[in-house]
């Protein structure tokens, strides 16, 4: 089980890396940060200063980061050093994975509402492609005591997008519409990594300390995983979740398991809202860039993922422009948000041992 269970102490130690990759790694990461403390430009006396753009809206810090250690602390930095480093090795990447979606709101209190299957891909840089091949949705149990069942969703279509780089293509199966949202300039390359899930795909310690505030949360006695909470510090992310969980697999390292709280996840609301949508990814393949298992065929049959998708028979194209278009990302990996009206759950108060936050395995 995935479940979201307190680590009361952390055990400080040394990554298991091989070969020295992690010293390596390590050598890279400060030779770049040296690089990167270049002396800034000198403005000519009389010239005006660059006006500089007003900061987005920040959340308030959870009341744990006060409290996390320096030991902690390295402990965080040597993970997030080497996920960054192996991620950057990634150039293709294939899985298949399960789909628990949790609504408490207009689902089931404790059961999942929808169980999914389906197949992911993705290529370094901004290549992706997200399709479900089941679903199967809650059915009350039709006795008081029974148990409930879970009935499949018929169709040809379930939830399919495709990012090529420049637009996000969507399968509106009930409105049979074959929607590309053109993405703007400065996004194009960037959708897939600052979605819903950054976690996933090209993992930027940088760029993951600039947006979130991150604990180390591994159970005790978890020798082959790594598990990290994330919680966004900018208002535009929270938008999206209340925070993340990435369970890291240690002999892979890269995510096993994804767990998003949606942002209005609140386990202390009467009645309790946990609506979340989790993600285990399974017979995962990865390929490096010049990686000679890659030939020519098994290349092009891979990119065909990333195409524009074929329009089916008695479907409509519909374009959205960039400046119509959906913020790349809301909806992404079949996320919704939900709304159901309840206050976010204090910062900082996130329960420990809780049987209504697991994944089923």
């Amino acid at each position: 089980m995935f479940a979201v269970t307190a680590r009361n102490h952390l055990h400080v130690g040394t990554l298991r890396m091989k070969n020295g990759i992690f010293s390596a790694a390590a050598l890279v990461l400060v030779t770049l940060s040296v690089a990167a403390q270049a002396q800034a430009p000198v403005i000519p006396s009389g010239q005006a200063r660059p006006q500089r753009a007003p900061a987005p809206p920040q959340m308030p810090q959870p009341q744990w980061v006060a409290e996390m250690t320096p030991q902690h602390l390295k402990y965080l930095d040597e993970i997030l050093s080497f996920w960054e480093f192996r991620s950057s090795k990634v150039q293709q990447y294939e899985c298949q994975f399960n789909r628990w979606e949790y609504d408490s709101v207009f689902g089931p209190p404790q059961d999942h509402k929808t169980l999914a299957v389906g197949e992911l891909k993705y290529e370094n840089p901004d290549k992706g492609s997200f399709q479900l091949t089941k679903l199967d949705e809650y059915r009350a149990p039709q006795q008081p005591g029974g148990q409930p069942t879970y009935q499949p969703v018929p169709g040809d279509f379930l939830e399919h997008w495709v990012c090529d780089g420049k637009s996000i293509f969507e399968y509106n199966a009930p409105k049979k519409q074959l929607i590309e949202r053109q993405l703007p300039p400065e996004q194009q390359g960037k959708a897939i990594k600052h979605g819903p899930l950054p976690f996933m795909f090209g993992a930027n310690k940088a760029e993951i300390n600039a947006r979130y505030w991150l604990r180390v949360t591994t159970p005790p006695g978890n020798e082959t995983q790594y598990w990290l909470e994330a919680w966004p510090k900018y208002l535009e992310d929270s938008q999206n979740f209340h925070h993340v969980e990435i369970v890291i697999d240690q002999a892979e390292f890269l995510p096993l398991a994804i767990q998003v709280f949606d942002r209005n996840w609140n386990p202390y609301a009467q009645p309790p809202v946990h609506t979340r949508t989790a993600y285990e990814f399974k017979d995962r393949k990865t390929f490096a860039q010049g990686d000679f298992a890659l030939n020519v065929q098994q290349l092009n049959l891979f990119r065909r993922s990333f195409y524009e998708p074929t329009l089916p028979s008695g479907w409509q194209k519909v374009v959205e422009k960039p400046e119509i278009a959906t913020a790349p990302g809301q909806q992404q990996f079949g996320m919704q948000q939900q709304r159901g009206g309840a206050q976010n759950v204090p910062i900082g108060r996130a329960p420990r041992n809780n049987q209504a936050n697991t994944i089923p395995r």
